[in-house]
């Protein structure tokens, strides 16, 4: 999962009436948006290796995510649907669900598609910045928004920073750089934005061979066995 988680208090300078108005204009530029798909190229990069992956995004309001890896390996699917987290591996035959919680932190899930403001106040620091005055060049990007974690007592901090860049026209992300420590990072470029055309219902799910084994919060609860089964349920259909 740490690779889509990816799928994320001002320092100095900026003043809360310039944060206000920032929020104010991209809840505007959101309201508009039911669904999206794009295209993205993910750079993880460690001491030790480089990797580069390439697949689909998909989002539909309200709070779901899917993220498709097409190459180098194909199949390899993550969903975040509103609290619970799906991630699908097909050469492994399991699917693995986890909770996630109704707090605050679940919001970095959706870091850049929804308008989470006051949420994200209460976990993360925020601080607005020009990408065009940074060394990262995010073509297309007008806006950035990082985002910190303020620390939490006995709890390991989710990442040093996420840094999310933002085109004009609607404030999507172009790029979403999460800084998980001093020696690990990722980058998430966005592109070929498609935004409330016709949407098959299944491409906001996925659908799991028979003999996956279904693991919810560590525990077997269930093997497919029959074929089209898909995860999670339609949208707007409560997980029993």
């Amino acid at each position: 999962m740490a690779t889509i988680l990816i799928l994320a208090a001002f320092v100095g300078a900026v003043e809360n009436d310039a944060f206000d108005a920032f929020f104010r204009d991209f809840s505007a530029k959101r309201d508009a948006i039911q669904t999206l798909e794009a295209r993205f190229e993910q750079e993880n990069k460690t001491p030790e290796e480089t990797r580069v992956t390439e697949g689909s995004v998909v989002y539909v309001n309200p709070r779901r995510i899917v993220f498709r890896y097409e190459k180098p390996e194909v199949g390899a699917t993550y969903v975040i649907d509103g609290y619970r987290a799906y991630e699908y591996i097909p050469e492994i035959e399991q699917v693995e669900v986890h909770d996630i919680g109704d707090n605050p932190q679940a919001e970095i899930f959706f870091l850049g598609f929804e308008d989470n403001a006051d949420a994200l106040r209460q976990a993360y620091n925020l601080e607005l910045f020009d990408p065009q005055g940074t060394a990262e060049s995010a073509p297309g990007a007008t806006k950035g928004l990082a985002i910190r974690p303020k620390p939490q007592e006995e709890q390991p901090v989710p990442f040093k920073e996420v840094r999310l860049y933002l085109r004009e026209k609607d404030y999507l992300p172009v790029r979403i750089h999460v800084i998980n420590d001093e020696d690990s990072e990722a980058r998430i470029d966005i592109s070929e934005f498609r935004i409330n055309e016709p949407l098959d219902p299944s491409r906001a799910q996925v659908e799991v061979a028979v003999g996956t084994k279904i693991i919810e919060n560590d525990r077997l609860v269930e093997t497919v066995e029959i074929e089209g089964r898909r995860l999670p349920g339609p949208m707007g259909v409560k997980p029993e």
